[in-house]
């Protein structure tokens, strides 16, 4: 194989790394916290949450027109629920309510976390500029819910790592199985494959630069060897 064809085979096989990790949600663990903020609401992200005696209310506070979409899922667990309900609203005008019994809650895979999810209701509308609150809860305010908001996915190597870091803890807190399933799922085929990639290129890229020197060394000696014992040498009838 040539060196041309190793480079682009090793560009590609780095780019359908990183266009793979792209296409998943980013994980944001919110835990029992009460109140979060949503910050880039077009960027599609899942929030994880647990209720704590109380309902969750996500804000969005946009200065600029944005697509507005978000959709509630439950974790698929012994102990799933599917009960819950939420107002979204903008500058304290409702906008959306919907109980959860209005949603059907069927069952989706998905490969990225090699999980399944009961998919609940869904909203989305054209947004301008204004403050936004998502208030989720259901009858005793209990139980493990999952937020995803926005459709644009944007790969970037923190989110990828904030990915990978929080894993573990959706595995463990929110569809109890062991931390050891963390990896099994597209997410740590792509990390594996990420890491193989960039460890191909940086062997390639030392040994260019490895050669690069060595001939640089080389053309030095030559042509010192040219002004020295090169010209003596060739004034020897």
């Amino acid at each position: 194989m040539s060196v041309r064809k190793k480079n682009a085979f090793i560009l590609s096989l780095f780019l359908f790394c990183l266009g793979g990790v792209a296409l998943a949600h980013q994980p944001q663990i919110v835990g029992s916290e009460a109140a979060a903020m949503i910050k880039d609401p077009e960027i599609s992200k899942a929030y994880y949450g647990k209720f704590n005696g109380s309902s969750a209310v996500y804000t969005i506070d946009s200065m600029e027109p944005f697509h507005l979409y978000v959709q509630l899922l439950s974790p698929q667990t012994a102990n799933a629920k599917t009960d819950f309900s939420w107002v979204i609203s903008k500058d304290g005008v409702t906008l959306a309510k919907l109980e959860g019994a209005d949603s059907l809650w069927s069952v989706i895979y998905d490969p990225f976390v090699n999980d399944y999810y009961y998919q609940g209701p869904e909203f989305e509308t054209s947004a301008g500029p204004g403050v936004y609150k998502i208030e989720i809860s259901n009858a005793a305010d209990n139980g493990v819910y999952v937020l995803a908001v926005g459709k644009k996915e944007v790969f970037s190597i923190p989110g990828f790592l904030n990915t990978l870091a929080a894993l573990p803890v959706l595995k463990t807190d929110y569809f109890n199985e062991s931390v050891w399933t963390a990896y099994n799922n597209f997410n740590g085929l792509f990390a594996l494959l990420a890491i193989a990639a960039i460890g191909i290129v940086s062997y390639f890229l030392i040994r260019f630069i490895s050669v690069w020197r060595l001939n640089k060394k080389l053309d030095y000696e030559y042509k010192k060897f040219r002004k020295t014992g090169g010209a003596n040498s060739g004034g020897i009838s």
